[in-house]
């Protein structure tokens, strides 16, 4: 096997058939990388696989060797009260379910009590069910209102949270940075929702709306369920370094030849549901109101013909 080593760090990267020591600018901590066939035996030393590593030789193999579910005590997750809007509606639909059922119940229960001799008997038997009948309507009409209007709004406020806090204010970027939405490349099954290019490098962004309570260590995401914390299948994390890789490769394969400094992954939260134990070491964790500071002060610069070709590129792959 064939490895690129970090002299600063002492990280080792395994090499993908084709690639060679050219390819790669540093070390993520910055160290020089020198090519090896062998890996000297040490406590901290772990391979890195490119796929969950972003191109870059430095990720640490800690949480890794963590079993799929410990258990482990988190920060009690904020906890959503019984009587939301919500949950109303969905008691008086119950109730409303049940009133009609007893509806119909209702004159079996009381038929035989009724005098035979007394018409009007049966005329207020048959009154009270369908006044019960109605009411009973109503209130499982109102209730499933309720339920739809909070609902629905929810989802709006998720989308113009997820979507338009970020999209919105990356549009507001000087006239020298380029927004693309919905990036697709060719054979390439991940599609980028948000991606900005300009001076100050190419942005990779990950907005999303996770359902849950998250704990992030590094690189890795754990979701709080109950007394334990299981390794999240969704991790936005490795989903924006992945994206990242993929347009890198798209671009040098196009002889846009971006250097690695150049390129940031970024995920943007829009709501509090999270806690970070350990800061991300290979992607950049910020809110939606953060995104176009951290553009904007970047140091890394590209020059002006790359940012064209780039472009040029990535607007045939944009919606």
């Amino acid at each position: 096997m064939k490895y690129l080593r970090c002299e600063n760090c002492g990280d080792y990267y395994e090499l993908n058939e084709g690639e060679s020591v050219e390819d790669f600018e540093a070390c993520q901590c910055g160290g020089k990388l020198v090519f090896t066939e062998i890996i000297e035996e040490k406590e901290d030393k772990a391979v890195i696989d490119r796929e969950s590593s972003h191109d870059s030789p430095k990720q640490s193999s800690e949480f890794d060797e963590k079993p799929l579910a410990t258990e482990f005590s988190l920060d009690p997750a904020p906890k959503t009260p019984f009587w939301t809007l919500s949950n109303i509606g969905l008691l008086m639909m119950v109730l409303g379910f049940i009133g009609l059922i007893f509806a119909f119940l209702f004159p079996f229960l009381f038929l035989w009590n009724v005098p035979t001799d007394n018409p009007d008997s049966f005329i207020g038997l048959f009154v009270k069910t369908i006044w019960i009948y109605m009411i009973s309507i109503i209130v499982m009409f109102l209730g499933l209102v309720l339920f739809l209007a909070v609902n629905l709004n929810k989802n709006k406020k998720k989308i113009a949270s997820n979507l338009g806090g970020v999209a919105g204010k990356i549009q507001e970027l000087p006239m020298d940075y380029h927004v693309f939405t919905n990036v697709k490349l060719p054979d390439v099954r991940l599609k980028i929702g948000q991606l900005v290019v300009g001076p100050t490098g190419i942005f990779v962004i990950e907005s999303h709306s996770l359902p849950g309570y998250y704990l992030i260590e590094g690189d890795d995401w754990w979701k709080d369920s109950g007394n334990r914390r299981v390794k999240s299948i969704s991790n936005p994390g490795k989903q924006a370094k992945s994206k990242t890789m993929k347009l890198r490769r798209f671009l040098n394969s196009h002889e846009v030849n971006v250097e690695y400094v150049a390129m940031n992954p970024v995920v943007s939260l829009p709501l509090d549901n999270y806690r970070v134990d350990e800061k991300p070491r290979n992607y950049n964790l910020m809110t939606p109101d953060e995104v176009s500071e951290f553009i904007l002060s970047k140091k890394s610069r590209i020059d002006e013909d790359l940012v064209e070709r780039a472009v040029t590129i990535i607007k045939r792959y944009s919606r």
